[in-house]
């Protein structure tokens, strides 16, 4: 599977997920690269310290065919011809965003420059914060009136995700905070629901 992580957007925990997913698919026994753009977070998050897949800037496609899986962190504000090269191999675009108004017209404006390419994408609302607020549930509603595809899964706000990215781990090996085995349950969803998609 060939998954591209997609936002015109930072902060919307575009990085987060591209490096779960890659975990997710990891854990399956298969082997993952994270194909991260030479500026990207992800490079980072990896030199931190150690993760379950290979991190590194796509190289020579032929050398590809080691890997299973590949996950793409796409570089921010990708221009029309740079978008339509990292969508071109993907079998599915996965487009995250915070439930805030800023990043759900973001989100629209990616959707848009997406629609022309005829790649599956799907909407992957992050960042969601605690009850009471509504902010999770106004955003799903306010994708499904416009049309996106919204997938179930949805991944709430947790302070768990920051501790990966300073260890350079993923949220499943975060120690010491109860609340991470919750936000990696969530990826999981995500990992999922994304497979179902890829087989249907």
């Amino acid at each position: 599977m060939k998954l591209t992580v997609l936002s015109y957007k930072g902060g919307v925990g575009k990085t987060t997920t591209s490096v779960h997913l890659a975990a997710y698919l990891s854990q399956r026994g298969k082997t993952v690269l994270l194909d991260a753009d030479p500026n990207s977070s992800s490079l980072e998050w990896a030199e931190m310290g150690k993760l379950p897949f290979e991190v590194r800037p796509l190289e020579d496609p032929g050398k590809l065919k080691k890997f299973a899986h590949i996950v793409t962190d796409t570089p921010a504000r990708p221009r029309n011809k740079t978008l339509r090269e990292l969508v071109r191999e993907s079998e599915l675009v996965v487009v995250p965003t915070a439930p805030d108004q800023l990043s759900m017209r973001a989100l629209l404006k990616t959707v848009e420059a997406l629609r022309e390419f005829l790649v599956p994408y799907y909407a992957l609302i992050t960042l969601i914060p605690p009850p009471p607020s509504k902010d999770g549930s106004e955003a799903r509603k306010t994708l499904l009136e416009a049309g996106v595809p919204t997938l179930r899964s949805e991944v709430r706000r947790w302070a768990a995700f920051n501790r990966a990215a300073l260890a350079g781990t993923t949220v499943r090996e975060v120690r010491g905070d109860p609340r991470a085995p919750l936000a990696w349950l969530e990826y999981e969803a995500v990992g999922r629901e994304l497979e179902w998609l890829s087989q249907g």
